[in-house]
């Protein structure tokens, strides 16, 4: 019996930290950073235009990339390093203001929300790189207050099996090896997950980007 008590103590002694995501490691892990800037008098969340030649080109998004275990101590730094190197501008010239519930994309990336405020008298005091920013924008935040996004839906699936372009099949999951019931043996449903998409002056903002944003609005005007 004392020995069940000694286990139940170290147990609990483990369980101690805040929960986390279980199987968090899996993900693509990424960092953006949800920039703040002031313009006549007026707080704007900064945008950018991805230019149209990279990955996921022509949409709308923050300042952000892949955290790099090599050159970034922690997700803040990921997200200040990415902006410098987008936006071209200092970090010293940003102030971090916290962080914002992280974000699970469908197609498997993990992102770390980072608030900041810029230090800058308009937007030409942005430099872009022209190889992956083809324009920067700002949006009032009280436009976001004032008009709610449109929610859409994906339907997603969990795949056992793939077949590819030649016709090949691919086993991921060996369902009905493993004696599981039939209904896992091929495509089967999963979440119905909301998407927002915000509108202004002819761009799109959607995805990750505007569920950060209803994130930042939510917390700024409608929360208690």
């Amino acid at each position: 019996m004392e020995g069940n008590t000694a286990f139940l103590e170290f147990l609990k002694e483990k369980l101690k930290r805040n929960p986390g995501l279980n199987g968090r490691d899996a993900f693509i892990r990424s960092a953006v950073l949800a920039l703040l800037a002031e313009f006549d008098g007026e707080f704007h969340l900064v945008f950018q235009k991805r230019n149209p030649n990279i990955r996921q080109g022509d949409e709308i998004s923050f300042p952000g990339g892949r955290i790099s275990k090599r050159r970034d101590s922690d997700v803040v730094e990921t997200a200040l390093r990415e902006t410098e190197e987008e936006m071209g501008i200092s970090r010293e010239r940003i102030s971090v203001l916290g962080r914002l519930d992280y974000v699970i994309a469908p197609t498997g990336n993990l992102v770390d929300v980072v608030a900041g405020f810029a230090d800058v008298a308009s937007l030409s005091d942005f430099r872009p790189n022209a190889d992956e920013v083809s324009r920067i924008f700002s949006v009032p935040l009280t436009c976001f207050r004032d008009n709610p996004p449109e929610i859409y839906f994906l339907q997603l699936q969990a795949a056992p099996e793939l077949i590819h372009e030649n016709g090949e099949r691919e086993v991921l999951f060996p369902a009905k090896a493993l004696g599981l019931p039939p209904r896992y043996h091929r495509t089967w449903p999963g979440a119905r997950l909301p998407v927002f998409v915000y509108r202004f002056e002819g761009e799109v903002i959607w995805g990750i980007t505007a569920r950060i944003v209803f994130d930042l609005t939510t917390r700024l005007f409608l929360e208690g």
